[in-house]
């Protein structure tokens, strides 16, 4: 049976992925897991002026739910 039957293709590429970072040797690895980070940054502009920039990655959005209490 081929990954096909069981898996979808996003599933299958993380599978793979997390396979072939496991395999790495420990400073291969921890670079290749640095390249999945994923970090944001956005800002509003008003009447021409910009507002501070705010940053958003996975940690941040989990300290933000905590907070509220979700």
């Amino acid at each position: 049976m081929s990954w096909r039957g069981t898996l979808t293709f996003n599933k299958y590429i993380q599978v793979a992925g997390r396979a072939t970072r496991q395999a790495l040797k420990e400073e291969e690895r921890v670079k290749a897991e640095r390249r999945g980070d994923i970090t944001l940054k956005w800002q509003t502009w008003k009447n021409g002026k910009a507002s501070a920039a705010v940053s958003w990655t996975p940690a941040n959005r989990l300290a933000g739910l905590v907070r509220a209490g979700h």
